[in-house]
């Protein structure tokens, strides 16, 4: 969703390397970018200055953030019946693993405690945020972060907070190995 996040990239061709179709049930959704043009320029923001995390549901006519935003809703939202959202820390930022989620939701309580964080704390809902676009159609979002500052890991029905340190560059080995294991023991935890 945010182009200055780019260690989930990674973790995404790894996971997806490892991964032995034998073994796994069901249809895997993986998109390692969602915004190209804030990616190529390490930007967080579309050229257009606007948050793609504040234009869902989005529309297929409306500025760019709502064009691509309808797009990813079509074609990976809609499909899916549970979302994974990976996500970096700001430069320099260090934080407690944590999970935020919508306790209340039994399903997503139980998606949660698989990530096995020491803390978890119950998370509200914003306007246009992908994780109410994704609920509003059934799906469950989490979200894998090193730290506070990104505005999508407070939009998922469970975020991860895995503050493996600060990060001396835009992407850190310590966040994209603490993503890695965040997925697998999920997927352990769900198979």
């Amino acid at each position: 969703i945010h182009g200055d996040e780019v260690v989930g990239v990674e973790v995404i061709r790894r996971v997806l390397a490892d991964l032995d179709p034998k073994a796994f049930c069901g249809t895997l959704i993986a998109v390692p970018i969602v915004n190209v043009l804030g990616f190529m320029t390490g930007d967080r923001y579309l050229p257009d200055r606007r948050d793609l995390n504040r234009s869902f549901p989005g529309s297929p006519r409306g500025s760019l953030a709502a064009r691509i935003a309808h797009l990813f809703m079509r074609e990976v939202v809609a499909p899916a019946s549970v979302g994974i959202d990976l996500h970096t820390a700001a430069d320099r930022r260090s934080n407690l693993p944590q999970v935020r989620a919508d306790l209340d939701d039994p399903v997503t309580r139980r998606l949660a405690a698989a990530f096995g964080a020491p803390v978890m704390l119950h998370a509200q809902i914003r306007d246009g945020s992908l994780r109410q676009a994704a609920r509003e159609q059934g799906a469950k979002v989490i979200a894998i972060c090193n730290t506070r500052g990104s505005t999508i890991p407070r939009e998922a029905d469970a975020a991860l907070y895995l503050y493996v340190g600060p990060e001396i560059a835009v992407a850190s080995t310590k966040a994209y190995l603490g993503q890695i294991a965040a997925c697998y023991l999920l997927g352990l935890y769900l198979a």
